[in-house]
C-alpha cells in the first residue's frame, strides 16, 4: 500500500548532478547576477526543464507534477514564479549580461 504524501526524489537527484556538472546552474546564476527576483529563478528553471523532460505539459501541469516530486529549493515556488522564470529565460539576449555569454 503506497504511503500518503509520498514524493519521488530519484529523478531530481540524478538531474541535479548533471545540471551542476554541465555548468548550467553556474551560468544561470551568472546571468541573474545583479537582477533582483523575490524567488529562486534557477530553481524554477531547473524544475520546469526537468518536468518537461519527464512529462510534457504546461507550467500549470508542472506545478501539479512538482507536488508529487521532491526537489530541493522549490518549496516556496508558485505558478506565478514559473511564469516569471520562463519570461526571463525567453527575454532577448541583448538584455542579458554579454560577458557571461562569452563563457
Amino acid at each position: 500500500m503506497p504511503l500518503k504524501n509520498q514524493k519521488v526524489i530519484g529523478l531530481a537527484l540524478v538531474f541535479e548532478k548533471l545540471w551542476k556538472k554541465t555548468g548550467i546552474q553556474k551560468v544561470i546564476h551568472s546571468l541573474l547576477d545583479g537582477r533582483h527576483f523575490e524567488f529562486d529563478v534557477e530553481r524554477a528553471v531547473f524544475t520546469t526543464v526537468l518536468h518537461r523532460m519527464m512529462q510534457s505539459g504546461s507550467d500549470r501541469s508542472g506545478m501539479r507534477w512538482l507536488s508529487r516530486n521532491r526537489i530541493s529549493g522549490t518549496e516556496s515556488l508558485s505558478l506565478h514564479h514559473m511564469y516569471r522564470a520562463m519570461d526571463w529565460l525567453g527575454a532577448p539576449v541583448s538584455e542579458w549580461n554579454a560577458d557571461v555569454l562569452r563563457l
